[in-house]
């Protein structure tokens, strides 16, 4: 099986959890000369990477990708607390934070309400709206919570799907054109918003954090980088609860806590060692890439927590709560409109940590969404 799949293809693959299992049981820590990687994939492997300060989100050499050098979309890069450490980080993360935490249940679910009623298009083409939905729903929904307005959501749905792609390693040439311009677009949004948020608002939570550490500049970027961090891994947990068969599901937000863990949307990440640092006996040395296997460590019976997905110590994602309640009612605003007892995932897209499903259509014999 280690020959025919391996950590980085495995998100993509029908059923990854039997390899994730093997894994986990053969290969806790260990060195990957394919991958040029230290790999862990059990609990406590996980939680050592994890929580070692030596170990960084970003090599010691490379802050910013080359290719985004000299670009808007490098300067804005640096500033994502999502992609630094230390103070700036410890800054933007403390501001996301409270910026989220002003967020109410009630609030979060009208923003989603108003998200899918524009989403969900009748007479459009069922495949086409569900895989747009996966990515344009926790999307659009951050952004009306942020103070877009409706009517600009398609623009900044589609910006947003630019900036990510420029983002993907080996982007091409005209992906990092295409992601300069939509960044650009969407600085200029959040610019506007912030110039006039209403106080109690998200935004104006956000930008209540603006000082010496933590700057304007440094606000808008990470405003930018809520879409960019929803857009992936909420597509991937409402596309795989959809492949859970939801359809008669009497509880969805459990239904998503528990997809959360047993058909992660997030499999794997990196860290990079910034000097040597030892972990479980072994040395890693500075630069070294570590690959964290979420997926195989939700699984071990040893985990200390209910799941790794959302990462945890310094880097967890702020916004587990918010991204677990889009999903749930995501699937159940798709469910009052599609027969989901017909969906299937055909496969996957092609991504080396995220698993997203691509599905079969459910189109009825008239032709219209079943």
């Amino acid at each position: 099986m280690f020959d025919r799949i391996d950590p980085l293809s495995a998100p993509s693959a029908p059923n990854p959890y039997p390899y994730y299992a093997r894994l986990r049981k053969e290969r806790p820590w260990y060195r990957d000369d394919a991958l040029g990687a230290w790999v862990a994939s059990s609990s406590a492997a996980v939680e050592a990477v994890l929580g070692n300060d030596a170990l960084r989100v970003r090599p010691p050499s490379e802050p910013v990708p080359t290719a985004l050098h000299a670009t808007y979309l490098g300067r804005a890069f640096a500033l994502l607390a999502r992609m630094t450490d230390g103070p700036h980080h410890d800054a933007a993360r403390a501001a996301l934070l409270v910026s989220l935490e002003t967020i109410a249940c009630a609030e979060s679910d009208a923003a989603i309400a108003r998200c899918a009623g524009r989403l969900l298009v009748d007479g459009a083409d069922d495949t086409r709206v569900i895989d747009r939905y996966l990515f344009a729903l926790p999307v659009g929904t951050i952004a009306l919570l942020l103070g877009i307005r409706d009517e600009a959501l398609h623009e900044v749905t589609e910006a947003a799907r630019a900036f990510v792609t420029a983002l993907v390693p080996a982007a091409p040439p005209r992906a990092l054109t295409s992601g300069e311009h939509a960044l650009q677009r969407l600085r200029s949004t959040f610019e506007a918003c912030i110039e006039h948020c209403e106080p109690g608002t998200p935004l104006a939570a956000l930008a209540s954090r603006i000082d010496r550490t933590f700057t304007r500049e440094a606000a808008i970027a990470n405003a930018v980088g809520l879409l960019f961090q929803s857009h992936d891994a909420v597509a991937g947990l409402i596309g795989n609860t959809l492949c859970a068969h939801p359809a008669d599901a009497a509880d969805l937000d459990a239904l998503v806590a528990d997809v959360a863990r047993v058909d992660a949307p997030v499999h794997n990440t990196r860290r990079y060692a910034a000097h040597d640092v030892t972990i479980a006996g072994a040395t890693v040395r500075r630069g070294d890439t570590v690959l964290a296997v979420l997926a195989a460590a939700n699984d071990d019976p040893a985990r200390s927590l209910p799941y790794y997905t959302f990462g945890l110590g310094a880097h967890a994602c702020p916004g587990t709560r918010l991204a677990l309640r889009i999903a749930a009612q995501g699937v159940a605003h798709l469910r009052a409109r599609i027969d989901l007892s017909t969906l299937r995932a055909a496969s996957y897209h092609p991504a080396p940590n995220v698993r997203i499903p691509i599905f079969t259509s459910p189109i009825d014999e008239t032709g219209s969404i079943a």
